[in-house]
């Protein structure tokens, strides 16, 4: 047995779903949109906020909609909102 701490979007459903403490991490599409240009724009890519936000609804939507390991919030899991949280 190991103590592991990983991170992934079928990192609960299919790595390791017999974890025994599973976290599914989300925040609002558009709070998210922001975080991912702070990100872009910290490696020198600039986007509008629009742009950030279809990516990350177009990311979300391939994601759920893949057949293999989509998208979804682990059996048993811990669903967290990080809208208003740093």
């Amino acid at each position: 047995t190991y103590n592991v701490i990983a991170e992934g979007r079928d990192t609960g459903t299919v790595v390791f779903p017999h974890a025994q403490v599973k976290v599914f991490l989300t925040a609002d599409s558009k709070v998210r949109a922001k975080r991912w240009l702070h990100m872009q724009e910290a490696r020198g890519k600039h986007y509008t906020l629009e742009q950030a936000l279809r990516e990350i609804e177009q990311r979300d939507a391939r994601d759920s909609s893949r057949a293999t390991a989509p998208l979804a919030v682990p059996v048993g899991g811990i669903v967290l909102d990080s809208t208003n949280l740093t």
